[in-house]
């Protein structure tokens, strides 16, 4: 079995995080000023508190945004935090093939960061600077993932698959 993980960072996870660090640590010396009967906020403890947790939420959420990936005798199956909270399953019976391909092979407007999806194909990618794994399903459906290991994927896939010829062979080079 083959898993992978891959966090999301960029910008807008990193604004989210620092904001939320801001507003939490703001909330800290207004909760702490209200303690002690120095208030100089208008608003009353229990907003304060309430802002607080939901910068924690925030930033828990931001830390934990993630593509993760299994690949086993089953097939695949695949899920994207916190967009899909289960795994969803694909068999082998439903991959025509699978490619890998660099990011520059992918339409300009691809969605990195949050799962895009248009008619004939679903984007679930993490970083524009990551390998990116085609599977071409028998329903005519492209799924293009994230992959961090490529190379140990790959190595995987051509000698732990079950069907080996729906691997097919790419020298990393963006197709058109």
């Amino acid at each position: 079995m083959y898993a992978e993980t891959n966090y999301l960072r960029n910008r807008n996870t990193l604004l989210l995080k620092w904001s939320s660090v801001g507003i939490a640590g703001f909330q800290l010396t207004a909760l702490a000023g209200a303690e002690t009967g120095l208030a100089w906020a208008p608003l009353g403890p229990m907003v304060h508190l309430l802002l607080l947790l939901f910068a924690v939420f925030v930033f828990l959420l931001a830390t934990h945004i993630n593509l993760g990936f299994r690949v086993s005798e089953k097939g695949w199956e695949i899920r994207y935090f916190p967009y899909q909270l289960q795994y969803r399953h694909i068999t082998w019976q439903e991959i025509r093939h699978a490619r890998l391909l660099l990011s520059g092979a992918l339409p300009a407007n691809a969605p990195f960061g949050y799962p895009g999806r248009d008619f004939t194909r679903i984007y679930l990618l993490t970083c524009p600077k990551h390998a990116i794994l085609q599977l071409n399903l028998s329903n005519s459906v492209q799924v293009y993932l994230s992959v961090l290991h490529a190379p140990e994927l790959m190595d995987y896939l051509e000698h732990g698959m079950l069907r080996p010829e729906l691997l097919l062979k790419t020298t990393l080079k963006p197709t058109a």
